[in-house]
């Protein structure tokens, strides 16, 4: 009863009304929670094929932003044409 909050109400208790508490508001449960549903074959590869993708984006993300060359030089033709254009100055 000492952890009993009041009804929130503007007017004084008192003047029209009384203060009333819960008594049984420690023994009310929670509500339930949702059984986890078994997801079905299609569900689950295309949720495997999700995360897979997520994955890759965050991989990808984390070399572009790497201070570090990430190209390598014998496939890049934009960072072989580059060299070529230093090089043959």
């Amino acid at each position: 009863m000492k952890d009993a909050k009041p009804i929130d109400n503007p007017i004084p208790a008192g003047d029209c009304w009384f203060e009333v508490y819960n008594p049984y508001e420690h023994l009310e449960a929670e509500p339930p929670k949702p059984l986890p549903v078994a997801l079905s074959e299609e569900e689950a590869r295309a949720l495997a094929k999700k995360k897979k993708a997520e994955q890759t984006r965050q991989a990808r993300a984390a070399k572009r932003a790497s201070p570090y060359l990430q190209n390598k030089f014998q496939t890049s033709k934009v960072l072989q044409k580059k060299l070529k254009a230093i090089f043959d100055e």
